[in-house]
C-alpha cells in the first residue's frame, strides 16, 4: 500500500467535502487519502494499515473532545512517527496549545479556513524535523522486535520507491544513520516492521546465512 493520509471526522459530509478538495494536493505529494467517522475505526484502521500512514487529520471533538484526545493519544503511544494534526470547527487555541505541549498534535487549522491555509499548515507538518526522541524509540523498538524474531534476520526487503531490495540489517543501519531516508525514516521503521510481519503471515521469514 502507498504513503496515505488519514482524515477522521465524525460528519460524514465533511470528510466527502474535505476528500474532494484537497486530493488533488495530496496526490501531488504521492499520498493516497483514507476516512474513518470514529475513533473505533480509526483504530481499527491504523492497526492494520498504521505503517503506511504518515498524517492523521482528526477533527478535535470526534464527538467529543475526550474522544478526540483518545484518539490522539493513541496515535502518539502506537504510532509515534505519524504526524497529527487535529481541525475544528471552533477555535479551542488554549486546548490546542495544551495538546502540542503534551506532544499529542503537530498542527492545526480551523474548518473555515482556506484550501490554500489548509494545504500550507499540512505541508509545513509534513516537512517538519522528525522528533529525535520518537526516532530513537522507535529504533530501539525495532532492534527489541530483531531480537524476538531472529528468524527475521536476512530477511530482505523492497520498498516501493527503492530499485533493490535491502536485508533488514541494512535498512536498520540506514534508519540509524540517517543517511538514506531522510525525514521519512521514521515511518520507514514502521513500514519495515509492517514488511516483516507480512512475510511472516505469508511463507515465512527467510533467515540468511
Amino acid at each position: 500500500m502507498a504513503r496515505s493520509v488519514l482524515v477522521v471526522d465524525d460528519k460524514s459530509h465533511y470528510l466527502q467535502a474535505f476528500v474532494k478538495s484537497h486530493r488533488p494536493f495530496f496526490e501531488g505529494l504521492a499520498l493516497e487519502v483514507a476516512t474513518c467517522t470514529s475513533v473505533a475505526e480509526a483504530k481499527k484502521y491504523l492497526a492494520r494499515y498504521g505503517g503506511d500512514v504518515v498524517l492523521v487529520v482528526a477533527d478535535i471533538k470526534l464527538p467529543s473532545p475526550r474522544k478526540g484526545t483518545e484518539l490522539l493519544s493513541f496515535v502518539k503511544e502506537k504510532f509515534p512517527a505519524i504526524k497529527k494534526v487535529v481541525t475544528t470547527g471552533i477555535a479551542p487555541r488554549g486546548v490546542v496549545g495544551q495538546l502540542g505541549a503534551q506532544g499529542l498534535v503537530d498542527g492545526y487549522f480551523e474548518k473555515k479556513a482556506t484550501d490554500r491555509e489548509i494545504q500550507h499548515e499540512i505541508q509545513r507538518v509534513l516537512e517538519a524535523p522528525a522528533d529525535s526522541a520518537a526516532h530513537s524509540r522507535i529504533t530501539e523498538a525495532v532492534r527489541l522486535w530483531l531480537k524476538q524474531h531472529p528468524e527475521a534476520k536476512g530477511t530482505e526487503i523492497k520498498f516501493i520507491d527503492q530499485e533493490k531490495a535491502m536485508t533488514v540489517e541494512d535498512v536498520v543501519k540506514e534508519i540509524e544513520r540517517g543517511t538514506r531516508f531522510g525525514r521519512e525514516q521514521e515511518n520507514l521503521i514502521y513500514q519495515l516492521a509492517w514488511e516483516l510481519w507480512r512475510k511472516k503471515q505469508g511463507s515465512g521469514a527467510s533467515t540468511g546465512a
